[in-house]
């Protein structure tokens, strides 16, 4: 087993355990540790993170299912529009440069935590202020 393999693996325990916990390690924590720890360029770590998706997700889909957490109705709708989606972004993809598709990558993730932050801290006070109400 080489280091490249190890580092797979242990990039795959910290996707796998952030997808668990938080709904996300996909895109957001494989695709930037493959292409900027591992070197490989950008299209073939979006690339080896959508064929690694799958199980990630079956397999937290069904924790969570087991728990009543999933509305499968809103999932399947969610499912035929991802399915579109990837086609048409994969599609997309490959006609841009590994240095275009690594820019857009990173204002995709800027945009992203910007937009969430402010909501999850708005969330923590908003619970916050309800225990010193009660």
């Amino acid at each position: 087993m080489s280091s490249v393999d190890v580092w797979a693996f242990l990039i795959g325990v910290l996707a796998g355990t952030l997808s668990g916990l938080l709904g996300i390690g996909g895109g957001i924590v494989m695709v930037p540790l493959m292409a900027l720890g591992l070197g490989l360029e950008q299209h073939i770590a979006q690339e080896i993170s959508l064929s690694v998706i799958v199980p990630t997700t079956i397999s937290g889909a069904l924790t969570s299912a087991r728990k009543g957490n999933v509305d499968w109705r809103l999932a399947g709708f969610l499912v035929i529009g991802a399915l579109m989606g990837s086609l048409i972004g994969a599609s997309l993809s490959n006609q841009l440069s590994a240095v275009v598709l690594r820019k857009l990558f990173a204002v995709a993730l800027v945009i992203l935590g910007y937009r969430t932050l402010p909501t999850a801290v708005r969330i923590d006070l908003r619970k916050r202020l309800q225990f010193w109400r009660s």
